[in-house]
C-alpha cells in the first residue's frame, strides 16, 4: 500500500518475475486510467507520454507518472493478458499494489520536456542482421535455427558502429529479446514506428511479429549474449554469441 504525498507520484516499475510479461494499468473504480511515460529501460524519454496500459516484459523496467490530487484509491493492476496472441488464452487481473490518496494533496503540472534521446538513423547502418526466435521439435528453442553454444560466435559487428537488427518471431508466443552491454531503439513493430524515442535493452517481440531495432555499438568491445528473456527459454537454447571488435 502507497500513501501519496504529492498531487502527482512517480511510480518506477519493474517486471522481476522468470517469465510473465505484465500488462500494467493503474485503475480506478476498475477502469484504467492515464498516466503519463517518462522513463524506459535506458533512461527518460523526451516528454511526457500518456498511456492507458503499458506492456513490461520480464526484466522490463518502466516510469510514470500518476496523478494522485483526488483522493480515494487506485490500483496497479496487472491485466489479463495473452502471451499467444489476441488468440491465446489470457492470464488473470491481479492487484500489483494500491495508492490510497488522502485528501489536500494540490495538482501537479506534468513537465513539458525531460530529456533530448538521439535520433539513430537507419540509413548510416552498416549492416541489416536478421534474426529469427522460434523452436525446435526436441521442446528447446532457437535463435536462426540453432541452440546456444557457449563456444560458439553467431554474429560479428564493429565497435562505433550502427546496425539494423530485424527480430522476427516465428514462435506462436511473447518472446521478449534481450541484448546486453548495448543500447536499442525501437524502429517500428510491423512497419508502424513507436509512438516515442526511448532507449531500451529488453523488448517483447509478439508472435508472429517482426521489431526493427537500432543497435550503436558503443563503449567497449568483446564478446556479450543477446537472448529470451523468459529464463526457461534461454536455459533450452534461446540465446546466442555476439562479438564486438575494435
Amino acid at each position: 500500500m502507497l500513501a501519496p504525498r504529492s498531487g502527482r507520484t512517480r511510480l518506477r516499475l519493474l517486471n522481476s518475475t522468470a517469465g510473465d510479461s505484465l500488462r500494467l494499468a493503474v485503475t480506478r473504480d476498475g477502469q484504467p486510467t492515464t498516466v503519463h511515460l517518462v522513463a524506459t529501460d535506458g533512461g527518460l524519454v523526451e516528454a511526457p507520454v500518456p498511456l492507458d496500459e503499458v506492456l513490461l516484459p520480464p526484466g522490463g523496467r518502466t516510469e510514470v507518472l500518476v496523478d494522485t490530487s483526488r483522493p480515494g484509491r487506485q490500483e496497479v493492476r496487472a491485466l489479463p493478458h495473452s502471451p499467444y496472441g489476441p488468440g491465446g488464452k489470457a492470464s488473470g487481473d491481479e492487484l500489483i499494489a494500491s495508492l490510497d490518496v488522502p485528501t489536500g494533496l494540490r495538482p501537479v503540472a506534468l513537465p513539458r520536456a525531460l530529456q533530448l534521446v538521439e535520433r539513430l538513423d537507419p540509413a548510416s547502418a552498416v549492416a541489416v542482421r536478421r534474426i529469427e526466435m522460434d523452436a525446435d521439435e526436441s521442446g528447446g528453442f532457437t535463435l536462426d535455427g540453432k541452440t546456444f553454444a557457449m563456444d560458439r560466435v553467431d554474429a560479428r559487428a564493429r565497435l562505433d558502429t550502427l546496425e539494423v537488427w530485424e527480430v522476427v518471431n516465428r514462435h506462436a508466443m511473447d518472446h521478449p529479446f534481450h541484448l546486453h552491454s548495448y543500447a536499442v531503439q525501437v524502429l517500428d513493430v510491423d512497419g508502424v514506428p513507436p509512438p516515442h524515442r526511448a532507449w531500451y535493452d529488453t523488448v517483447n517481440i509478439p508472435p508472429g511479429s517482426t521489431v526493427r531495432l537500432a543497435v550503436p555499438f558503443r563503449g567497449g568491445a568483446g564478446r556479450t549474449v543477446y537472448h529470451c528473456h523468459i529464463t526457461n527459454h534461454e536455459d533450452l537454447g534461446m540465446m546466442a554469441v555476439l562479438e564486438v571488435t575494435a
